[in-house]
């Protein structure tokens, strides 16, 4: 048994730590959040409001809705708990990042009737910051053995964004956005292991450290439309089409340790990889409609992760193509997910002042049965618009976001019965955007 779990642990360990896999195509277009205060204090369901430079991410033809020249900008605190269990201790780690939200410029063309506008600038739409920490001692035919995995991640994916709307005629308005990415998925593992009693086979400590940093760089197009049949009511419509990423990737491994008899003996390895990941298309609809001083929205996402794609050159350890079994994993693994947004605001005229709330789920990509625990994630926010004066409004919004997890990683390794260590997590999120809307 003690040699199974060395192949398990010091194999894989070395070996598939650094092998793509279906995650690694699905993690940067999952669990997506557009820009601005405004529209997340809405749970998202903006598409059909879409009245300020966010149109180029929520719905571009929002644009044709705007009259003057407008500088936003827009900035984000976020903050991430999360409460690990694994083999009976709990860890609990609570970290904080803030970065630029939006940043982009609206500039309106003047047209003899309709509405001709244009938008360029910048949205951060996934971020990828984390830290977390898992402590255990697995037993395994009564004895243990001591575990310590340290990960920290940094990165986001960002769109510059250029984009343009019209009034096709006095109700129906079309936009286009042009995005160019951009971003980084920086991972770093620490990972330690103690086993005193010598239940690993030849083993008594290791160390690891093991990173690795895909950049990326890749475009899409988005087509919107908004749709206003009656006073008061907007329908809209978007079409995303698939984001085309190029990465290249960097990663490397090293690990000292000791074996029982407490001689060191040292590893290393270094890649470099690149591989092309293509999103699906998503379908957005939504609905607004305002009454008196209130209104109501509300959107729904369709996205089929099957058609995630992976494209590479790259061989495993028998010099076959790796794609047709990470497209495969895809296909079997994976789902469509229709994911809803619900959003309301109220007017205050005595303070000059806008109250938001929201609800958004988001349904987990994965097919039921293949996550130990589903990760389907909630999120509910609120928020308060000031209009400073006619040309100068400011957004405050707060989300808050929960679900949880069972993750593992092949550092943990296996249980006797050849099953993987697990943690089990229970993640919480805070988010904080402020927004400023200048218009002249």
């Amino acid at each position: 048994m003690k040699k199974i779990l060395m192949m398990f642990i010091t194999v894989f360990g070395t070996v598939s730590m650094q092998a793509q896999s279906d995650q690694d195509a699905i993690r940067p277009f999952y669990d997506e959040f557009g820009p601005g205060a405004r529209a997340m204090a809405m749970g998202g369901a903006y598409a059909p409001i879409a009245e300020d430079f966010t149109a180029t991410y929520w719905n571009p033809a929002g644009l044709a809705q705007i009259r003057k020249m407008e500088f936003y900008g827009s900035l984000s605190r976020h903050s991430v708990n999360n409460r690990i269990g694994y083999q009976g201790t709990m860890t609990e780690n609570t970290n904080g990042f803030t970065n630029i939200n939006a940043l982009g410029l609206v500039f309106p063309i003047p047209t003899y009737r309709g509405s001709l506008v244009f938008a360029i600038g910048y949205n951060r739409v996934n971020h990828f910051d984390n830290f977390n920490q898992v402590n255990g001692a697995p037993v395994i035919e009564g004895k243990s053995f001591s575990q310590t995995e340290e990960t920290t991640i940094d990165g986001s994916l960002n769109q510059w964004s250029f984009a343009g709307a019209v009034d096709l005629t006095p109700n129906f308005s079309l936009g286009g956005t042009l995005n160019l990415f951009t971003g980084k998925n920086d991972v770093n593992v620490l990972y330690n292991e103690l086993d005193e009693e010598d239940i690993i086979f030849d083993v008594y400590s290791r160390d690891v450290n093991f990173a690795i940093n895909p950049e990326y760089t890749g475009y899409n197009f988005k087509i919107g439309s908004l749709l206003r049949p009656i006073p008061n009511l907007r329908l809209a419509l978007n079409i995303t089409m698939p984001t085309v990423l190029h990465v290249e990737e960097n990663s490397s491994y090293s690990e000292l340790g000791m074996d029982d008899t407490l001689a060191e003996y040292t590893f290393s390895d270094d890649s470099f990889r690149k591989y092309k990941l293509t999103s699906p298309w998503r379908f957005e609809i939504g609905a607004s409609y305002k009454y008196q001083l209130f209104t109501l929205s509300s959107s729904m996402e369709f996205v089929d992760w099957t058609e995630t794609r992976f494209s590479s050159d790259i061989l495993d350890e028998n010099d076959n193509d790796i794609d047709g079994g990470i497209n495969r994993n895809i296909i079997t693994r994976y789902r469509s997910t229709n994911n809803f947004h619900l959003g309301g605001e109220a007017i205050l005229p005595a303070l000059g002042a806008k109250v938001m709330a929201g609800y958004y789920y988001n349904f987990s990509p994965y097919k039921n049965g293949v996550e130990a625990v589903s990760s389907n994630r909630q999120y509910v926010s609120g928020g308060v618009t000031f209009l400073l004066d006619k040309q100068v409004k400011v957004d405050f919004a707060y989300q808050h976001g929960w679900w949880k997890q069972s993750t593992t990683d092949d550092l943990l390794g296996v249980d006797q019965n050849g099953n993987y260590f697990a943690t089990n997590e229970k993640i919480k999120t805070n988010r904080f955007l402020v927004s400023l809307s200048y218009r002249f």
